[in-house]
């Protein structure tokens, strides 16, 4: 029995692949940073994720600092670099500590554009869902 799970274990492997050659390059990023507002004021801490709009298997992200401000960070491959890749996004801030259990995540219905090249600095309204 003992065989046969080693055996199961082996051809696992290598159906899924062990070989870090395999793996999906990271693609090019660019430095994005901003600002969160409510009702014309600084959103104080939290976690802001920016979601885009075709399937992605990356996760584009950063904590809120307590003036608002964010830089983005590309977490993939169990790397983590700083910027995000170009396209189109929406955004989600979800707020830290036990407001997080109180109120639900804000999701932007308007879209923002990471650009190559360009000044990617937002200045984010958010609004009531």
């Amino acid at each position: 029995m003992r065989f046969r799970s080693y055996y199961l274990i082996a051809v696992l492997q290598l159906a899924v692949g062990c070989d870090k050659s395999s793996a999906v390059k990271m693609p090019e990023l660019h430095v994005v940073q901003g600002t969160l507002t409510k009702d014309g004021k600084a959103v104080k801490g939290g976690v802001v994720q920016f979601t885009p709009d075709k399937l992605s298997e990356y996760l584009v992200t950063s904590e809120v600092n307590a003036s608002g401000k964010f830089e983005l960070y590309t977490l993939g491959n169990n790397k983590r670099e700083k910027g995000a890749p170009e396209g189109n996004y929406t955004v989600m801030y979800t707020m830290s500590g036990t407001e997080q259990s109180i109120a639900p995540p804000i999701i932007t219905t308007k879209m923002y554009t990471i650009e190559a090249g360009k000044t990617n600095d937002f200045t984010i309204e958010l609004l009531d869902n």
